[in-house]
Formats: structure tokens, C-alpha cells, sequence
């Protein structure tokens, strides 16, 4: 596919998901280049700009990709950074009140900021706003379900027992193969087991190849879950109090958060044999 020619350039300050949430805008926007350094107090480093940049790069809307140091100097079309100053809420009809920004989706907040900064009305972004794909990624065929749910990612309604119980049920009944993605610094925290296989993948590229190629996503609201919505993928997952704006957005995606066992496997299965 054919690179997008514009010269737009976007700065991001992370973290994964919310860059990921970002491309949304981005590809809207006719596409550009993006830069990626600092910004965000914590989990955000080399490491994770590095295992970010081959899926931005691999983007046909994406110029060029790459990371900068504090000290170099910048500037760029649009700096999403911007996006926490933001306190627009009636600019969200869907707004429920709460301590803003609630409920208001982070891929709708840049959405907004950016064109709302470009001179769009709210009328004309709605009409502009849809719920398409807007991550392209390669397919890694090999699994049914991919599941990603970092500990710090998760509720307490549903523990890593629980979520196991959920995996053994539905790779003993449905026979489906499961890939249970982790990060080097998480990948202890979920035991081996005979009913998926996990993985560190070398970047995000690569997890989202497995996502792309699987028929659903499960787990917590993550980066993973970010890739999943990406690809407009299936996707049931648990929220945290950490994991606000990202709200299930479009008929693919349900918050399971208060799900119970039986509900959480009907519905993989009735997923997995659509």
C-alpha cells in the first residue's frame, strides 16, 4: 500500500494505548509523521517506544516513526500532549457526569481536540466521526482467542485464577487454540499451561499480527485491547478504575467487567462458532 505523502507531523508523549487511540485522529487527519519521546511520568521509556514504532511504521498513513530525547528540539503540526488540558464536556454527549473526563473516550478526546483546534464544528465531527478500522497489521494464523490482561490492568472482580478457569473452559469445550500475550516484566505473573500458550512478542507488531489472525480478543483494557479495537476486532474485556476512556466504542466490544463465568464463556463461544 501506497505511504500517505503529507507533511503533517504529530509528537506524542505516550503511553502505548493511548498513541495507539491517537493514530485514529491521525489517520483521519490524511496521515504524517509521528514522533514519540518524552511526556508521561511512568511506563513510558525506550523500551516501549521501541516495541511500538514497527507497528506505526508498518501504518500506510504513517510517513515515518521514530522516538526523540528530552533535549531535542521539536516542533511539530500538532502536539498531542495537549489532549490532558482539554475540558471540553459538552463537546460529549455521551458524558456521564462523573469527574471529567469519565467516560469520554480517549480516541474521541483526540479526536476532538484536533479538530476542534483545526476549526471543525461539533456537527461537522460527528458527521465526520465513524467507527472504522484504523490499524492495519499483518496475520499470524495460529490461534482462536488472544488474551492480554496485565495485573495492573486488572479489576477486582476477576483475578488471574478466574481468568484461567475462563481460558481452560473454553480450550476444553470449543477446543480453541489460545495465545496468552505478556510483557517481560508480566510474564510471571501468569503460570504455564497446558490449555494456551504465552508469549512475549519482540514488538507490537507482532501481537498485533496474532490479534489480527484470531476470531476474538479477551482480557483487560490494555494496549492489546487498544490493537484489538484498532483491527475492529471481537472483544470482551474487563475495565479498572486505571482504564478510563477506554469504553467499549462500536458493536465489537463489551465491557465484561460484572460478567459472571457462565456469561463470559456463552458469549466467547457464540463468538468463536459465528
Amino acid at each position: 500500500m501506497t505511504k500517505s505523502s503529507t507533511n503533517l507531523s504529530f509528537y506524542h508523549g505516550g503511553h502505548i494505548g493511548d498513541v495507539i487511540f491517537s493514530l485514529y485522529t491521525i489517520r483521519s487527519a490524511g496521515g504524517g509523521s509521528v514522533v514519540l519521546g518524552p511526556g508521561q511520568e511512568s511506563m513510558w521509556g525506550h523500551a516501549e517506544i521501541d516495541a511500538l514504532l514497527p507497528l506505526l511504521n508498518a501504518q500506510s498513513y504513517i510517513t515515518a516513526a521514530r522516538r526523540i530525547e528530552g533535549g531535542e528540539r521539536f516542533k511539530p503540526t500538532y502536539d498531542f500532549r495537549e489532549i490532558g488540558k482539554l475540558r471540553n464536556p459538552r463537546d460529549f454527549f455521551e458524558w456521564d457526569e462523573r469527574v471529567w473526563p469519565g467516560n469520554c473516550m480517549l480516541k474521541k478526546r483526540y479526536f476532538n481536540g484536533y479538530w476542534s483546534d483545526n476549526g471543525m464544528s461539533i456537527p461537522q465531527q460527528m458527521l465526520m466521526y465513524n467507527e472504522h478500522a484504523w490499524l492495519d497489521a499483518p496475520k499470524a494464523p495460529g490461534y482462536d482467542i488472544v488474551f492480554h490482561s496485565p495485573l495492573r490492568k486488572m479489576n477486582e472482580c476477576r483475578g488471574v485464577s478466574d481468568w484461567i478457569d475462563i481460558l481452560r473452559e473454553l480450550s476444553v469445550t470449543t477446543q480453541a487454540r489460545i495465545l496468552l500475550i505478556t510483557g517481560p516484566d508480566d510474564k510471571g505473573d501468569w503460570p504455564e499451561c497446558k490449555h494456551y500458550v504465552k508469549l512475549v512478542p519482540k514488538d507490537l507488531l507482532v501481537a498485533a499480527g496474532y490479534i489480527n489472525s484470531a476470531k476474538l480478543f479477551m482480557g483487560a483494557a490494555s494496549s492489546g485491547l487498544t490493537i484489538a479495537e484498532g483491527l475492529d476486532k471481537f472483544r470482551l474485556y474487563d475495565m479498572s478504575p486505571e482504564a478510563e476512556g477506554a469504553d467499549p466504542m462500536n458493536a465489537r466490544g463489551w465491557d465484561t467487567t460484572k460478567w459472571s463465568h457462565n456469561r463470559m464463556v456463552s458469549a466467547a463461544k457464540v463468538i468463536l462458532n459465528g
